[in-house]
């Protein structure tokens, strides 16, 4: 969404009303975040609105607080950015990726493919924490050996989509990303690391290897 090249067209102070409409609005779509904590979070900081368009012309609205863009709306839905998943690193389920597909994809422009996932027993339902997923879901996605977020996007497929169909096809239809036009209008903060000791054992390692290796034979063929 927020591809190199992405402009911002204007910026207007936010209104205490339209904040605490934002307030609920991001509460009720979002609710592990409560408006105690948004108020915490961000009542004290100057709120302003901004318009961005991308490189393809596609409009969207970013709630930009104490100069950080925490939210951004695409066609009425209000999504949080990597800052705000910094903060509230649990708002949403998380998918998890590798290291590689981040620097060669998705840093590039594209969707989070379903075989671009980590392994993960149990399948995506165990990734997400539930059995039963629906497309469209809002997810953040994070790097395998790092709990810290580095994009949102929205499932591409549903729990039946999977079993009728495997681990195959688009994933996840990624919004904003680490390093994109998004997080470059805030402070461009870099990605805190905060280690997954599972994810840092020799064994995960060796995973995590095997799969550049492929990824590189796969790009000589």
């Amino acid at each position: 969404m927020f591809h190199k090249g992405t402009q911002r067209k204007s910026h207007t102070a936010l209104r205490s009303s339209d904040t605490k409409k934002l307030r609920r609005h991001v509460t009720a779509a979002y609710p592990s975040l409560s408006e105690d904590a948004f108020s915490a979070a961000f009542s004290k900081s100057e709120a302003a609105v901004d318009k961005f368009v991308n490189s393809k012309r596609q409009p969207s609205i970013v709630y930009v607080f104490g100069g950080q863009p925490m939210f951004f709306e695409v066609d009425g839905r209000v999504f949080p950015s990597v800052y705000t998943l910094w903060r509230f690193p649990s708002l949403l389920p998380v998918v998890v990726t590798w290291q590689p597909v981040f620097t060669r994809y998705l840093s590039s422009g594209a969707d989070l493919m379903l075989p671009g996932l980590v392994p993960c027993a149990g399948g995506l339902g165990a990734m997400l924490g539930c059995d039963e997923f629906e497309r469209d879901t809002v997810v953040a996605v994070r790097l395998f050996g790092n709990a810290t977020p580095v994009g949102v996007g929205v499932l591409n497929v549903s729990h039946r989509d999977v079993e009728r169909n495997g681990m195959r096809g688009k994933g996840v239809r990624m919004l904003h990303l680490f390093g994109d036009g998004l997080w470059e209008a805030g402070d461009r903060s870099k990605c805190p690391v905060v280690d997954v000791p599972a994810e840092t054992s020799d064994l995960a390692a060796k995973q995590a290897h095997e799969f550049e290796q492929a990824e590189g034979a796969g790009q000589e063929d």
